[in-house]
């Protein structure tokens, strides 16, 4: 996903810590920055709705901690092939957008 630290942790609406981000399948880019109220907006939507759709299985059966999925959701898992929510981008408005046509 390539992701901002500000996405993720620093801002709250998220709630991903930086050191989870990676472990969950999250790529963090440390030297970018957001520039704009809507693209930060949008990514704490696509990572709530990762979030929500995010099944952790366990590392040990017998074990199961904090975070993890719960058994039911482990039993209707499904592995995801192709593309898994691709970014969809809307049709530019402006002065340039004939040229794109």
């Amino acid at each position: 996903m390539g992701l901002l630290i500000s996405d993720c942790w620093f801002n709250q609406s998220a709630g991903i810590p930086k050191k989870l981000a990676p472990t969950i399948g999250i790529d963090v880019d440390h030297r970018r920055k957001n520039r704009s109220l809507e693209g930060l907006q949008s990514n704490v939507k696509r990572l709530k709705t990762y979030k929500a759709k995010l099944v952790i299985f366990p590392r040990r059966a017998r074990k199961v901690k904090a975070g993890d999925s719960a058994p039911e959701e482990l039993a209707n898992a499904t592995e995801v092939q192709g593309d898994y929510m691709p970014i969809v981008r809307e049709k530019p408005i402006g002065y340039h957008s004939y040229l794109l046509e």
